[in-house]
């Protein structure tokens, strides 16, 4: 059981390798049993350039908000969005207040710092 728990991990951990892709502004990672069923535009478009989101107006703000599912939208939007991920809601009891990451779908901005 040991053996097969690194085993896993170990194929788990080379997702991280994506940070290390620099060459690129963005790198969305997807497991092959991931669908996508809307165009992701916006949610990019808000990684590569959160300040200009910042500058829009609030109706505007309100209006790309209304379609991103963002897990708290009361906080607001960071001057910079290195990572974005979704919560893995099959893996839990639905009571369950913290639901953990999916790491078969995220977004990140490469760094080496």
């Amino acid at each position: 059981l040991t053996h097969l728990l690194e085993r896993t991990t170990q194929k788990e951990l080379i997702k991280l390798e994506a940070y290390r892709l620099v060459q690129h502004p963005i790198i969305i990672h997807m497991d092959l049993d991931v669908l996508v069923l809307n165009p992701m535009d916006d949610v990019i478009d808000l990684m590569l350039d959160s300040a200009r989101f910042k500058s829009q107006s609030k109706a505007e703000q309100q209006q790309l908000l209304s379609k991103l599912p963002i897990m708290w939208p009361e906080k607001e939007i960071p001057d910079e969005i290195s990572l974005m991920f979704t919560k893995d809601y099959n893996v839990v009891a639905p009571k369950r207040h913290d639901k953990p990451y999916q790491g078969g779908f995220f977004m990140l901005k490469p760094s080496l710092k």
